[in-house]
């Protein structure tokens, strides 16, 4: 993996990284409640929304929470991708060479002090069961590593989304609790960045 960024190393989740086969990279932000977004260019931004909605399919979000799997127009999705812009990491993760959007990434810290991350994602179904699961989570890890406040990795996944705890636990974590409310499983993996 090699980490990339023109941008200033001052913030945490402004640094693209990549691994074999995947390009991870922050998605751009945009504001559409503003008279005028970042990239200033509505088609662009409608055409990236449209991008990011072929990918909440219902088979892609059956795991995540349920207003996430009702995003049926570009106004909803905004919103929707707005939010998660403000909650943190914002990735999407794009195939080599070809550059499509395959998947997103979501980073946010747990603990004040930044040591802790939580780590969600979701890959196009195309993608499935070729891999790029174990290879996305092993680019997050040495993401990690090379961070010097992050020491340990939390990901919440449901007790029955058997294929992502398998790709979590191949890369290193183990389970720590679950909620038996929601009958979510936590998992952590911890980092070291001494190198």
């Amino acid at each position: 993996m090699t980490t990339k960024s023109s941008l200033p190393t001052s913030s945490l989740f402004e640094t693209a990284f990549s691994s074999q086969r995947l390009n991870i990279s922050p998605m751009p932000k945009f504001d559409h409640f503003q008279a005028q977004s970042v990239t200033q260019d509505p088609d662009k931004e409608n055409a990236m929304i449209a991008e990011v909605m072929a990918l909440l399919t219902p088979a892609a979000t059956a795991y995540l929470p349920s207003e996430w799997r009702e995003l049926n127009s570009i106004t909803a999705t905004k919103s929707w991708y707005q939010q998660r812009g403000n909650e943190g990491g914002f990735y999407g993760i794009r195939l080599k060479p070809d550059d499509r959007l395959v998947g997103l990434v979501f980073l946010s810290h747990v603990t004040d002090e930044n040591s802790a991350m939580h780590i969600g994602y979701l890959l196009q179904e195309s993608c499935w069961g070729q891999g790029y699961g174990s290879e996305l989570i092993a680019a997050i890890i040495t993401w990690a590593s090379l961070q010097p406040n992050i020491h340990t990795l939390i990901a919440g996944v449901e007790a029955d989304n058997h294929a992502s705890i398998a790709v979590l636990k191949k890369n290193g974590f183990k389970s720590q609790s679950s909620n038996t409310a929601s009958s979510t499983l936590f998992l952590q993996r911890q980092i070291d960045n001494s190198k």
